[in-house]
């Protein structure tokens, strides 16, 4: 439910709210947009007395920062005319809106990194859910036409639409990531210099790209960021929040740089790499995965192997 710019604030423990409404069977997350100046608030959220699911609200940082928070709810019913009570615990929060929704990746499947990811292709969720946008419709009505994310089509290579962003949107999308250290690579048009775009990782900033002027909104580029940290892991949501200005923006590609001694490529140089070493040891092949040294291999996997192996030994990538 959206207070369209007004806030239930002055809560205290033990007051509530009650809702009649019309419930569809499905299975949802509650997200709501709260502000506090301390933790240990909680929103609980009774459909027909039955506790379907419990809000525990964090401190914000003060009564005017605000946050998005979500829980699992209990699977909805089917009902008409239910009574949805909203019981509030604690002091010092305010809440804004609260929406039952089944937040899910576009296409059904989480973006898998290493990979592109197509800045059209955010996750479905909504206003607030799975993006900010500004404006409340897709100026250009096209790829996406009933959500508020601009998206138009554009000349330049990737799936030919591209996301015209402006400064504080931000789209999230659902990854599954190998860990490891990555070069990201950001295509992007604008007139504009000096843009700033944040990535983040579960609510962690993990790189800030400074997009160019490219001289012209059909006139595209690409920006670099190396030796960015992801940890691994399915499930993960990744954001990009463009700071300042505006730019047009085609795709993001994530290109993993391999430490050479992570020999099994799971994002650490470990037992594991070691083992390998060890069953390959001295053996002589076309090229095997643990001929590290030299960095071309000479076809053995020997002393020059081991030597790469323990300078690197317990590395992250």
């Amino acid at each position: 439910m959206d207070l369209l710019g007004y806030a239930v604030g002055d809560i205290q423990t033990g007051e509530w709210l009650k809702y009649t409404v019309t419930s569809t069977a499905a299975q949802t997350n509650v997200f709501a947009r709260v502000a506090s100046a301390q933790a240990g608030g909680q929103i609980r959220f009774r459909l027909d007395d039955e506790l379907i699911a419990t809000l525990d609200v964090p401190n914000t940082g003060s009564l005017t920062t605000w946050q998005i928070i979500s829980t699992p709810c209990l699977p909805l019913p089917e009902r008409e005319n239910a009574i949805l009570t909203v019981e509030f615990s604690g002091t010092g929060f305010q809440l804004d809106w609260f929406h039952f929704t089944s937040r899910m990746p576009y296409g059904a499947s989480p973006h898998a990194i290493p990979g592109r990811i197509e800045f059209e292709d955010y996750d479905i969720g909504g206003q607030w859910i799975s993006y900010y946008d500004r404006t409340d419709t897709n100026g250009y009505q096209q790829y996406r036409p009933d959500e508020a994310v601009d998206i138009m089509a554009v000349n330049d290579s990737g799936t030919g639409y591209a996301v015209y962003a402006e400064a504080g949107e931000w789209l999230d999308y659902t990854c599954d990531i190998q860990a490891g250290i990555y070069t990201i690579i950001v295509r992007s048009a604008s007139t504009y210099g000096a843009q700033q775009g944040v990535l983040s990782l579960n609510g962690q900033t993990v790189a800030t790209v400074t997009l160019p002027s490219t001289g012209g909104w059909n006139k595209w580029a690409s920006t670099e960021v190396s030796d960015v940290y992801l940890p691994g892991g399915p499930g993960q949501t990744l954001r990009f929040t463009l700071n300042s200005f505006t730019a047009m923006l085609n795709f993001m590609e994530f290109v993993r740089q391999y430490n050479p001694a992570d020999i099994t490529q799971d994002g650490q140089v470990d037992l594991a790499d070691f083992a390998t070493l060890s069953a390959q040891w001295l053996g002589v092949s076309e090229r095997p995965s643990a001929d590290i040294a030299p960095s071309e291999g000479d076809g053995a996997v020997d002393w020059l192997d081991l030597l790469i192996l323990v300078e690197n030994w317990l590395a992250v990538e």
